[in-house]
């Protein structure tokens, strides 16, 4: 008989398992924003390393809910979407200016088809064009 006593009304049980079901809904909720910041503040240091480029470190999905994600994008527009190939061969030396400038070794950066590009941003490392030429033989300026 005592341990009938003890034992819980449907109502009473379903009603603690709504208050344990909106205690937990709550811990996800802050989880997810603090995730939601996380994912913005190391989005922002990132792209205070780059000066065109700018990363997008996760896309938010219909449901509200973010992916993780690495892409870069120049002006909003994806490397590898609609980006023309001089702002690629910029967003590329932007890249390794970044990463040069982290270590500290600033290496030689060979540049093929260098004539596709009017203006190249500008680089501590020394830059090797490769050109396409009629001239019959080689010259190094």
């Amino acid at each position: 008989a005592e341990a009938e006593g003890n034992m819980q009304s449907p109502k009473e049980s379903r009603k603690a398992s709504n208050l344990e079901l909106a205690r937990l809904e709550g811990i996800e909720f802050t989880i997810n924003n603090f995730n939601k910041v996380k994912m913005a503040i190391v989005e922002e240091r990132v792209n205070s390393l780059f000066n065109i480029v700018k990363f997008r470190m996760f896309d938010t999905q219909i449901n509200g809910g973010e992916v993780e994600t690495c892409e870069e994008m120049v002006d909003g527009i994806p490397y590898n979407g609609a980006l023309n190939n001089a702002m690629r061969v910029n967003a590329g030396l932007d890249i390794i200016n970044a990463i040069c400038k982290h270590i500290g070794i600033y290496a030689p950066i060979f540049f093929d088809n260098a004539e596709s590009v009017n203006e190249f941003i500008p680089t501590e490392s020394q830059v090797i064009k490769l050109v396409v030429t009629k001239d019959k033989n080689l010259k190094i300026n």
